[in-house]
């Protein structure tokens, strides 16, 4: 396909052309295929979570750190999910009034507020981990031993990476701002 330098002589088929070009490349795009993976996972484990448990999506991975780490502060917990703070205290807001999750300030920094299980949240967490540990393994079944090694070895580079870019990013946002 040649292109005119004079975008008034192109032709439909030639912008057609073009259009599906720039959507091929789009859509092969890391960041926009990971998106996809992660929107159509997350919306899963949503519905799962909520058959499950009667659980929002934060709710249940809350309960997950949780039951995984032990008594944690909301920073951790914030830190494990890449959850913002508002969203945060929301789901342990939700999870203290089913009596799932205790919250009480932290033992040595009184600043900090401490999350932990009850012995209901427990309950809910094991039955979450069992599942999810099923979960898992169906959505990998997909790939060979050999392509999960090199999935887990890609996707924890590309979280690295994605850290210190965003990381960079902050630096240059306070760096540069001049107001």
């Amino acid at each position: 396909m040649a292109i005119s330098p004079d975008i008034n002589r192109q032709t439909a088929a030639d912008a057609s052309d073009l259009s599906g070009m720039a959507s091929a490349r789009f859509s092969r795009l890391a960041t926009v295929r990971l998106f996809v993976l992660s929107h159509i996972a997350s919306k899963a484990a949503e519905k799962k979570y909520g058959l499950l448990a009667g659980l929002r999506l934060t709710e249940a991975r809350m309960l997950l750190v949780l039951g995984n780490f032990g008594p944690s502060t909301l920073e951790r917990v914030m830190r494990e999910m890449s959850l913002e703070k508002a969203l945060a205290s929301r789901s342990a807001s939700s999870l203290v009034d089913r009596e799932l999750i205790r919250r009480r300030p932290h033992d040595i920094d009184g600043r900090a507020v401490e999350l932990s299980l009850t012995e209901r949240g427990r309950g809910v967490f094991v039955k979450l981990h069992d599942a999810i540990l099923g979960w898992n393994e169906e959505w990998l079944s997909v790939l060979e031993y050999e392509e999960r090694a090199t999935f887990f070895i890609c996707i924890e580079k590309l979280i690295c990476s994605a850290r210190r870019k965003a990381s960079e990013a902050d630096e240059t946002l306070v760096v540069g701002a001049d107001f």
